[in-house]
């Protein structure tokens, strides 16, 4: 999808990725920011087919460490549904996942977004909310050297991703360690942040389309997401496996509690 007219943030993993109520919906957005009709899932039935034999890899390790009980939960549950339709279900690790988040979310991210906005970080410095622009300056601080290094760790990450499907056709983990917090529950807007993109940073750095999907609720009523991850240009088929679990799961319609 087309990044013109989008206010930047990182050029380096920037990307527009729509929200709607169901998979179908998502994917009829998608068709035409993308230009792409083909990404719309068949009906019901048709899916069926596409799901027996599908290749699922239950990502561990880092993604399942500091993760809150009732999501894991969640995500097994979501991983049985899949099984039972006929997918193949194998714990899938892939090396050097801590290393990304600090490159691309602690140094890459936060140095493209300075480069953006350093005129104005520096002629209306009181015009920027004071989380953001603290994230700003800590961009400012990183070297050309630091950089570099950041960069060519995004770079073997991609590798070690990409070999990764050689063996999955789509990987599965929780969206979100923790669920929704309260504001101002978890500190500032940098460390909060962080945290909350705990297990998303990776594939902005690998550059993998990737489905959320609501699959339960936590003990206070608040919802839990899980994530499918494709290889490159697997968009179509990760929207019709995300549709196909729509159909068997109702959790996109349940409502929470506040």
């Amino acid at each position: 999808i087309s990044m013109r007219g989008v206010l930047p943030v990182s050029r380096t993993i920037d990307t527009v990725g729509p929200m709607a109520r169901s998979v179908r919906e998502v994917a009829q957005a998608y068709a035409v920011l993308a230009k792409d009709p083909a990404v719309v899932p068949e009906e019901g039935s048709a899916l069926i087919g596409f799901v027996r034999g599908l290749r699922i890899g239950r990502l561990r390790g880092y993604f399942e460490t500091g993760v809150d009980a009732r999501i894991l939960s969640a995500a097994r549950d979501a991983l049985a549904v899949f099984e039972s339709a006929g997918a193949r279900v194998r714990d899938a690790k892939v090396a050097g996942v801590a290393d990304i988040e600090e490159a691309l979310g602690l140094c890459v991210m936060v140095a493209d977004a300075a480069a953006v906005h350093k005129t104005r970080l520096r002629l209306q410095p009181d015009r920027i909310d004071p989380g953001v622009r603290e994230r700003l300056e800590v961009g400012l601080r990183r070297s050309a050297v630091e950089y570099r290094r950041a960069t060519g760790v995004v770079a073997r990450w991609r590798t070690t991703v990409e070999r990764t499907f050689g063996t999955f056709d789509v990987l599965i983990a929780p969206a979100t360690a923790f669920s929704a917090p309260k504001i101002g529950e978890l500190g500032a807007l940098t460390g909060i942040s962080t945290r909350i993109n705990h297990l998303n940073i990776p594939w902005s750095g690998a550059g993998t389309p990737v489905l959320a999907l609501p699959a339960g609720f936590d003990r206070a009523g608040l919802p839990i997401g899980i994530q499918l991850i494709a290889p490159w240009r697997g968009e179509a088929g990760l929207l019709a496996l995300g549709a196909w679990y729509q159909t068997v799961t109702d959790w996109h319609c349940a409502k929470p509690l506040y």
